[in-house]
Order: structure tokens, then C-alpha cells, then sequence
């Protein structure tokens, strides 16, 4: 288990071994990458900072007050005000720019590791933020959705057009696709900001044939068929 990992690591490093604690920092930095997008919206000027609270962290860290990862998140609030003060300083527009730069870094490393377009989902957790988040930063890049235009014998509808009732459905068929399923939805259906794509821009991002990807939205157009005029 990593907490495990975390007090053998501390014991360590409380030992003299500065081999141990930057191995400990290394596996933290997840933590501490959540903790500047959850208290600090992403300002990668702020890791340096993060860094610092969690040096100070491990070095007055006792098991007996919980997990290490609580406690650390307890502290990394701090980044709040810190990211206050950095917002003061840089105009909105560029403090957008930085969260969407973030975004864009973060997908493209996503896609080298999966080997395919990171699902919304995944792009969410692995950042430490909401999907509305993203969506969010999508838009003010002039990203929203609107209404395909696909080679399909139904029309995709406009996000707009569905009643709450439909927008739900499709939440749920979303959260329990599978991730390249997801990928699909996403794109064709233009969901969390995104433009919807064409069949053939779906299949070069999944790296699949055209026949792979209408064949797999022709299964969520028919259920949608199905099911649209009963909710």
C-alpha cells in the first residue's frame, strides 16, 4: 500500500537519507498536482509553493493524525490564498490561458500514456477538477457545442434540444461506457464543451478505422432512438 510506502520512506529520510525523501516527493507529486488544481485553479506558478508545504508536511508528519494524503491536502489549502494573490496580480485573461495551457499539456500526456485520447472522465481525475471545469475552459476557447453534422441516418441533437430527462440518459450511458466509448460520446455528441466531430475525425483520434467507429455510434444512436420519446 502506498501509505505504507509514505512511513518507510519519512523513517528514512528522518534517518539522514535524502535519497528517501526525494523518491517520497516523486510519488507524492500526484498529490501535490491535485492540490494546486483543487485550492489553487491550476496556477502552475504555485508548484514551487506546494512543494514547500509539503517538505513541511513530511518533516512534522505523524501516522497517528491519518493518512498522509489528508493530511497533506489539509495543508495544500494554503495555495488559496496564494492563488488569490497570483490572480490579483495577472489579468484574467492570462490566468485563463495558464489553466487551458494546463489542459492541453495534460491531454497530450494522458494520449502518450493510454495510447488513445484521454476520456473527459480520465483528462477530470487525472487534473483533480470537475468535468463542468473543463467544459468551462473549453468555452471561453470558443469550444461549445453545437450541432453535428455526421453521415448517420439520425440526426445528432443539439445538447440544447434534449429535455432533462434525455440529458441524464445520456449522462449515464457516458459514466458507464468504457473510456474509448467514452471518447465517442464525447465527440459526437459534443459533450463538456467539445465541437462534435465528424466519424472520420473520431476514428484518426482513436487511431481506428471509420467502419470501427460507425459501427459503434450507430448502437448509441439506435438506443438513443429507442429511448428518446419515453423520457
Amino acid at each position: 500500500m502506498k501509505e505504507q510506502q509514505y512511513i518507510e520512506l519519512i523513517q528514512r529520510y528522518k534517518k539522514g537519507d535524502k535519497q528517501a525523501l526525494r523518491e517520497l516527493m516523486d510519488l507524492i507529486s500526484p498529490i501535490i498536482r491535485k492540490g494546486i488544481m483543487t485550492f489553487g485553479g491550476g496556477d502552475e506558478t504555485l508548484e514551487g509553493r506546494a512543494r514547500l508545504i509539503a517538505k513541511r508536511v513530511i518533516d512534522n508528519y505523524n501516522p497517528k493524525v491519518g493518512r498522509l494524503e489528508n493530511y497533506l491536502m489539509l495543508n495544500l489549502q494554503e495555495l488559496r490564498r496564494r492563488a488569490s494573490e497570483s490572480r490579483n496580480v495577472l489579468s484574467s485573461s492570462e490566468y485563463i490561458r495558464l489553466q487551458q495551457k494546463k489542459l492541453y499539456e495534460s491531454e497530450k500526456e494522458l494520449e502518450d500514456r493510454l495510447g488513445r485520447p484521454p476520456s473527459d472522465q480520465e483528462l477530470a481525475d487525472y487534473l483533480g477538477i470537475s468535468i463542468k471545469k473543463i467544459a468551462k475552459l473549453r468555452s471561453a476557447q470558443g469550444g461549445v457545442a453545437g450541432s453535428a453534422v455526421m453521415d448517420m441516418p439520425t440526426k445528432v441533437p443539439d445538447l440544447g434540444e434534449l429535455n432533462e430527462a434525455q440529458q441524464l440518459w445520456l449522462q449515464t450511458i457516458y459514466l458507464e461506457a468504457p473510456p474509448e466509448d467514452k471518447v465517442v460520446i464525447e465527440n459526437y455528441f459534443g459533450l463538456h464543451g467539445k465541437k462534435p466531430a465528424t466519424i472520420e475525425q473520431i476514428a484518426q483520434k482513436l487511431k481506428k478505422s471509420v467502419g470501427y467507429v460507425h459501427e459503434r455510434i450507430r448502437k448509441i444512436q439506435e438506443e438513443f432512438s429507442n429511448i428518446r420519446h419515453l423520457l
